[in-house]
């Protein structure tokens, strides 16, 4: 069954900002059904940059409740991208793909390890444990100390750290749920083997579908695909997940 949180929003606490105003006036057209509207509400607030987990989420909510699968998908992307262990967006996300018979390319295993956090989390670990490492290194030399044993433990523990969050971060960035994560928002979608529209098809991808951007040629990317070949798509029907 569909979540019942597709059916209410989350709730927002209107300010005097003027740019979390059209995410309020969305907020009231969803709760009257005017779906359509609601989205262009909530896409006026993507544009502003005024991004949330809860935007995000209700403007997948939106495109859902309109029929648009694709959208859906790719703003429960985004909401879980800055809320990686959001309970409503990982439910709702779940159905959207299962109803869409969306495609997911294949993670391995040390990129799903680094899902259980996002990127600015490692990035505040990562810079906690190299202070800690330049505090205790500093500390000392300066005083010329031997090295007890538990020093060179919690030394060893911060260097293992660091270089964790650096590796998660380069994941995040580079892997194929990074930065050029994108999810295929059109329809009848055709990965082609070239630049053509009656060029031999390598792989339908139905909407939500998830692809890897490799480069780029005019209105064409050229992308990893979920069956791990590569294939060109028109750009229009792709939508990088990070803005």
């Amino acid at each position: 069954m569909l979540c019942v949180c597709i059916a209410i929003p989350l709730a927002s606490v209107v300010r005097a900002d003027d740019r979390l105003a059209e995410f309020s006036k969305g907020n009231a057209a969803y709760a009257e059904e005017h779906f359509a509207e609601a989205i262009q509400n909530y896409e006026r607030a993507v544009s502003a940059r005024t991004w949330s987990p809860a935007l995000f989420y209700n403007l997948g909510n939106a495109y859902f409740r309109a029929g648009d699968a694709g959208h859906a998908i790719l703003n429960y992307r985004r909401a879980l991208v800055l809320d990686p262990h959001h309970p409503e967006a990982e439910a709702n996300l779940r159905v959207a793909r299962d109803r869409a018979r969306a495609l997911d390319l294949r993670p391995d295993a040390l990129e799903s390890y680094a899902a259980w956090a996002s990127a600015d989390t490692y990035a505040i670990i990562g810079a906690l444990a190299f202070w800690m490492v330049a505090f205790l290194l500093v500390n000392t030399f300066r005083r010329q100390r031997r090295a007890t044993t538990v020093r060179m433990s919690v030394l060893t523990a911060g260097v293992l750290i660091l270089v964790a969050s650096l590796s998660a971060l380069y994941l995040f960035k580079t892997g194929r749920s990074g930065r050029a994560l994108g999810i295929v928002t059109g329809h009848e979608v055709q990965a082609r083997v070239a630049t053509a529209e009656n060029a031999s098809s390598v792989l339908p991808l139905p909407p939500g579908s998830e692809v890897k951007v490799l480069s780029r040629r005019g209105d064409w990317l050229y992308a990893l695909l979920p069956n791990d070949s590569r294939g060109w798509i028109p750009s229009r029907a792709v939508e990088l997940v990070r803005l």
